[in-house]
């Protein structure tokens, strides 16, 4: 595939808004109107190809920063997408439920696809009186609360039987524009 025939993406949104120029103070110029940033798909949160060029049409961005600034809003259209498609799982399964539920039929089976059945729920356990209890049935393990004991030895501080490990691999944030 030849830059020609490449489809319109995020990522070719962007690589336009770069090439526009630079927007005109007070309007006119860069291609976008103040509108342009609003989302076509009645999503207050969409990410659109003309929100791109006005976010970007006013700084110039490096290579690098071009590169993160794609990435991240492929990772934001992947978040929406799963968002999505929980919700119309659990629509989906409601719905199956609330057909076998109206049916006499309990279950239903299909070759090479699956099945879906109506389960009879298990009572709960509820605990009136934990020192009533049995031992056997009390489950009591030992516990550590590891993020004082991390202030502390953090602080230069001893604790008997603990000690701190490697410090762990980089961790990535990602906090969304609301």
């Amino acid at each position: 595939m030849n830059a020609q025939t490449k489809p319109a993406t995020f990522a070719a949104a962007f690589d336009a808004a770069l090439a526009a120029p630079e927007p005109v103070p007070g309007g006119g110029g860069g291609g976008c109107s103040p509108d342009a940033a609003k989302p076509v798909s009645g999503d207050p949160g969409a990410i659109t190809p003309d929100a791109i060029v006005v976010a970007t049409a006013p700084v110039r961005r490096s290579n690098f920063e071009s590169a993160l600034f794609e990435t991240l809003i492929e990772l934001k259209r992947i978040d929406d997408a799963i968002a999505k498609l929980d919700a119309e799982k659990a629509e989906k399964r409601a719905d199956l439920e609330k057909a076998l539920l109206s049916s006499d039929e309990q279950s239903i089976k299909f070759d090479n696809l699956g099945s879906a059945s109506m389960a009879k729920g298990t009572a709960k356990v509820i605990v009136v009186d934990i020192d009533a209890v049995p031992d056997r049935f009390v489950k009591r393990e030992p516990t550590v609360d590891t993020t004082a004991a991390g202030k502390a030895l953090r602080a230069g501080g001893e604790v008997a039987g603990l000690k701190l490990g490697e410090e762990g691999a980089p961790v990535l944030r990602v906090v969304w524009a609301k």
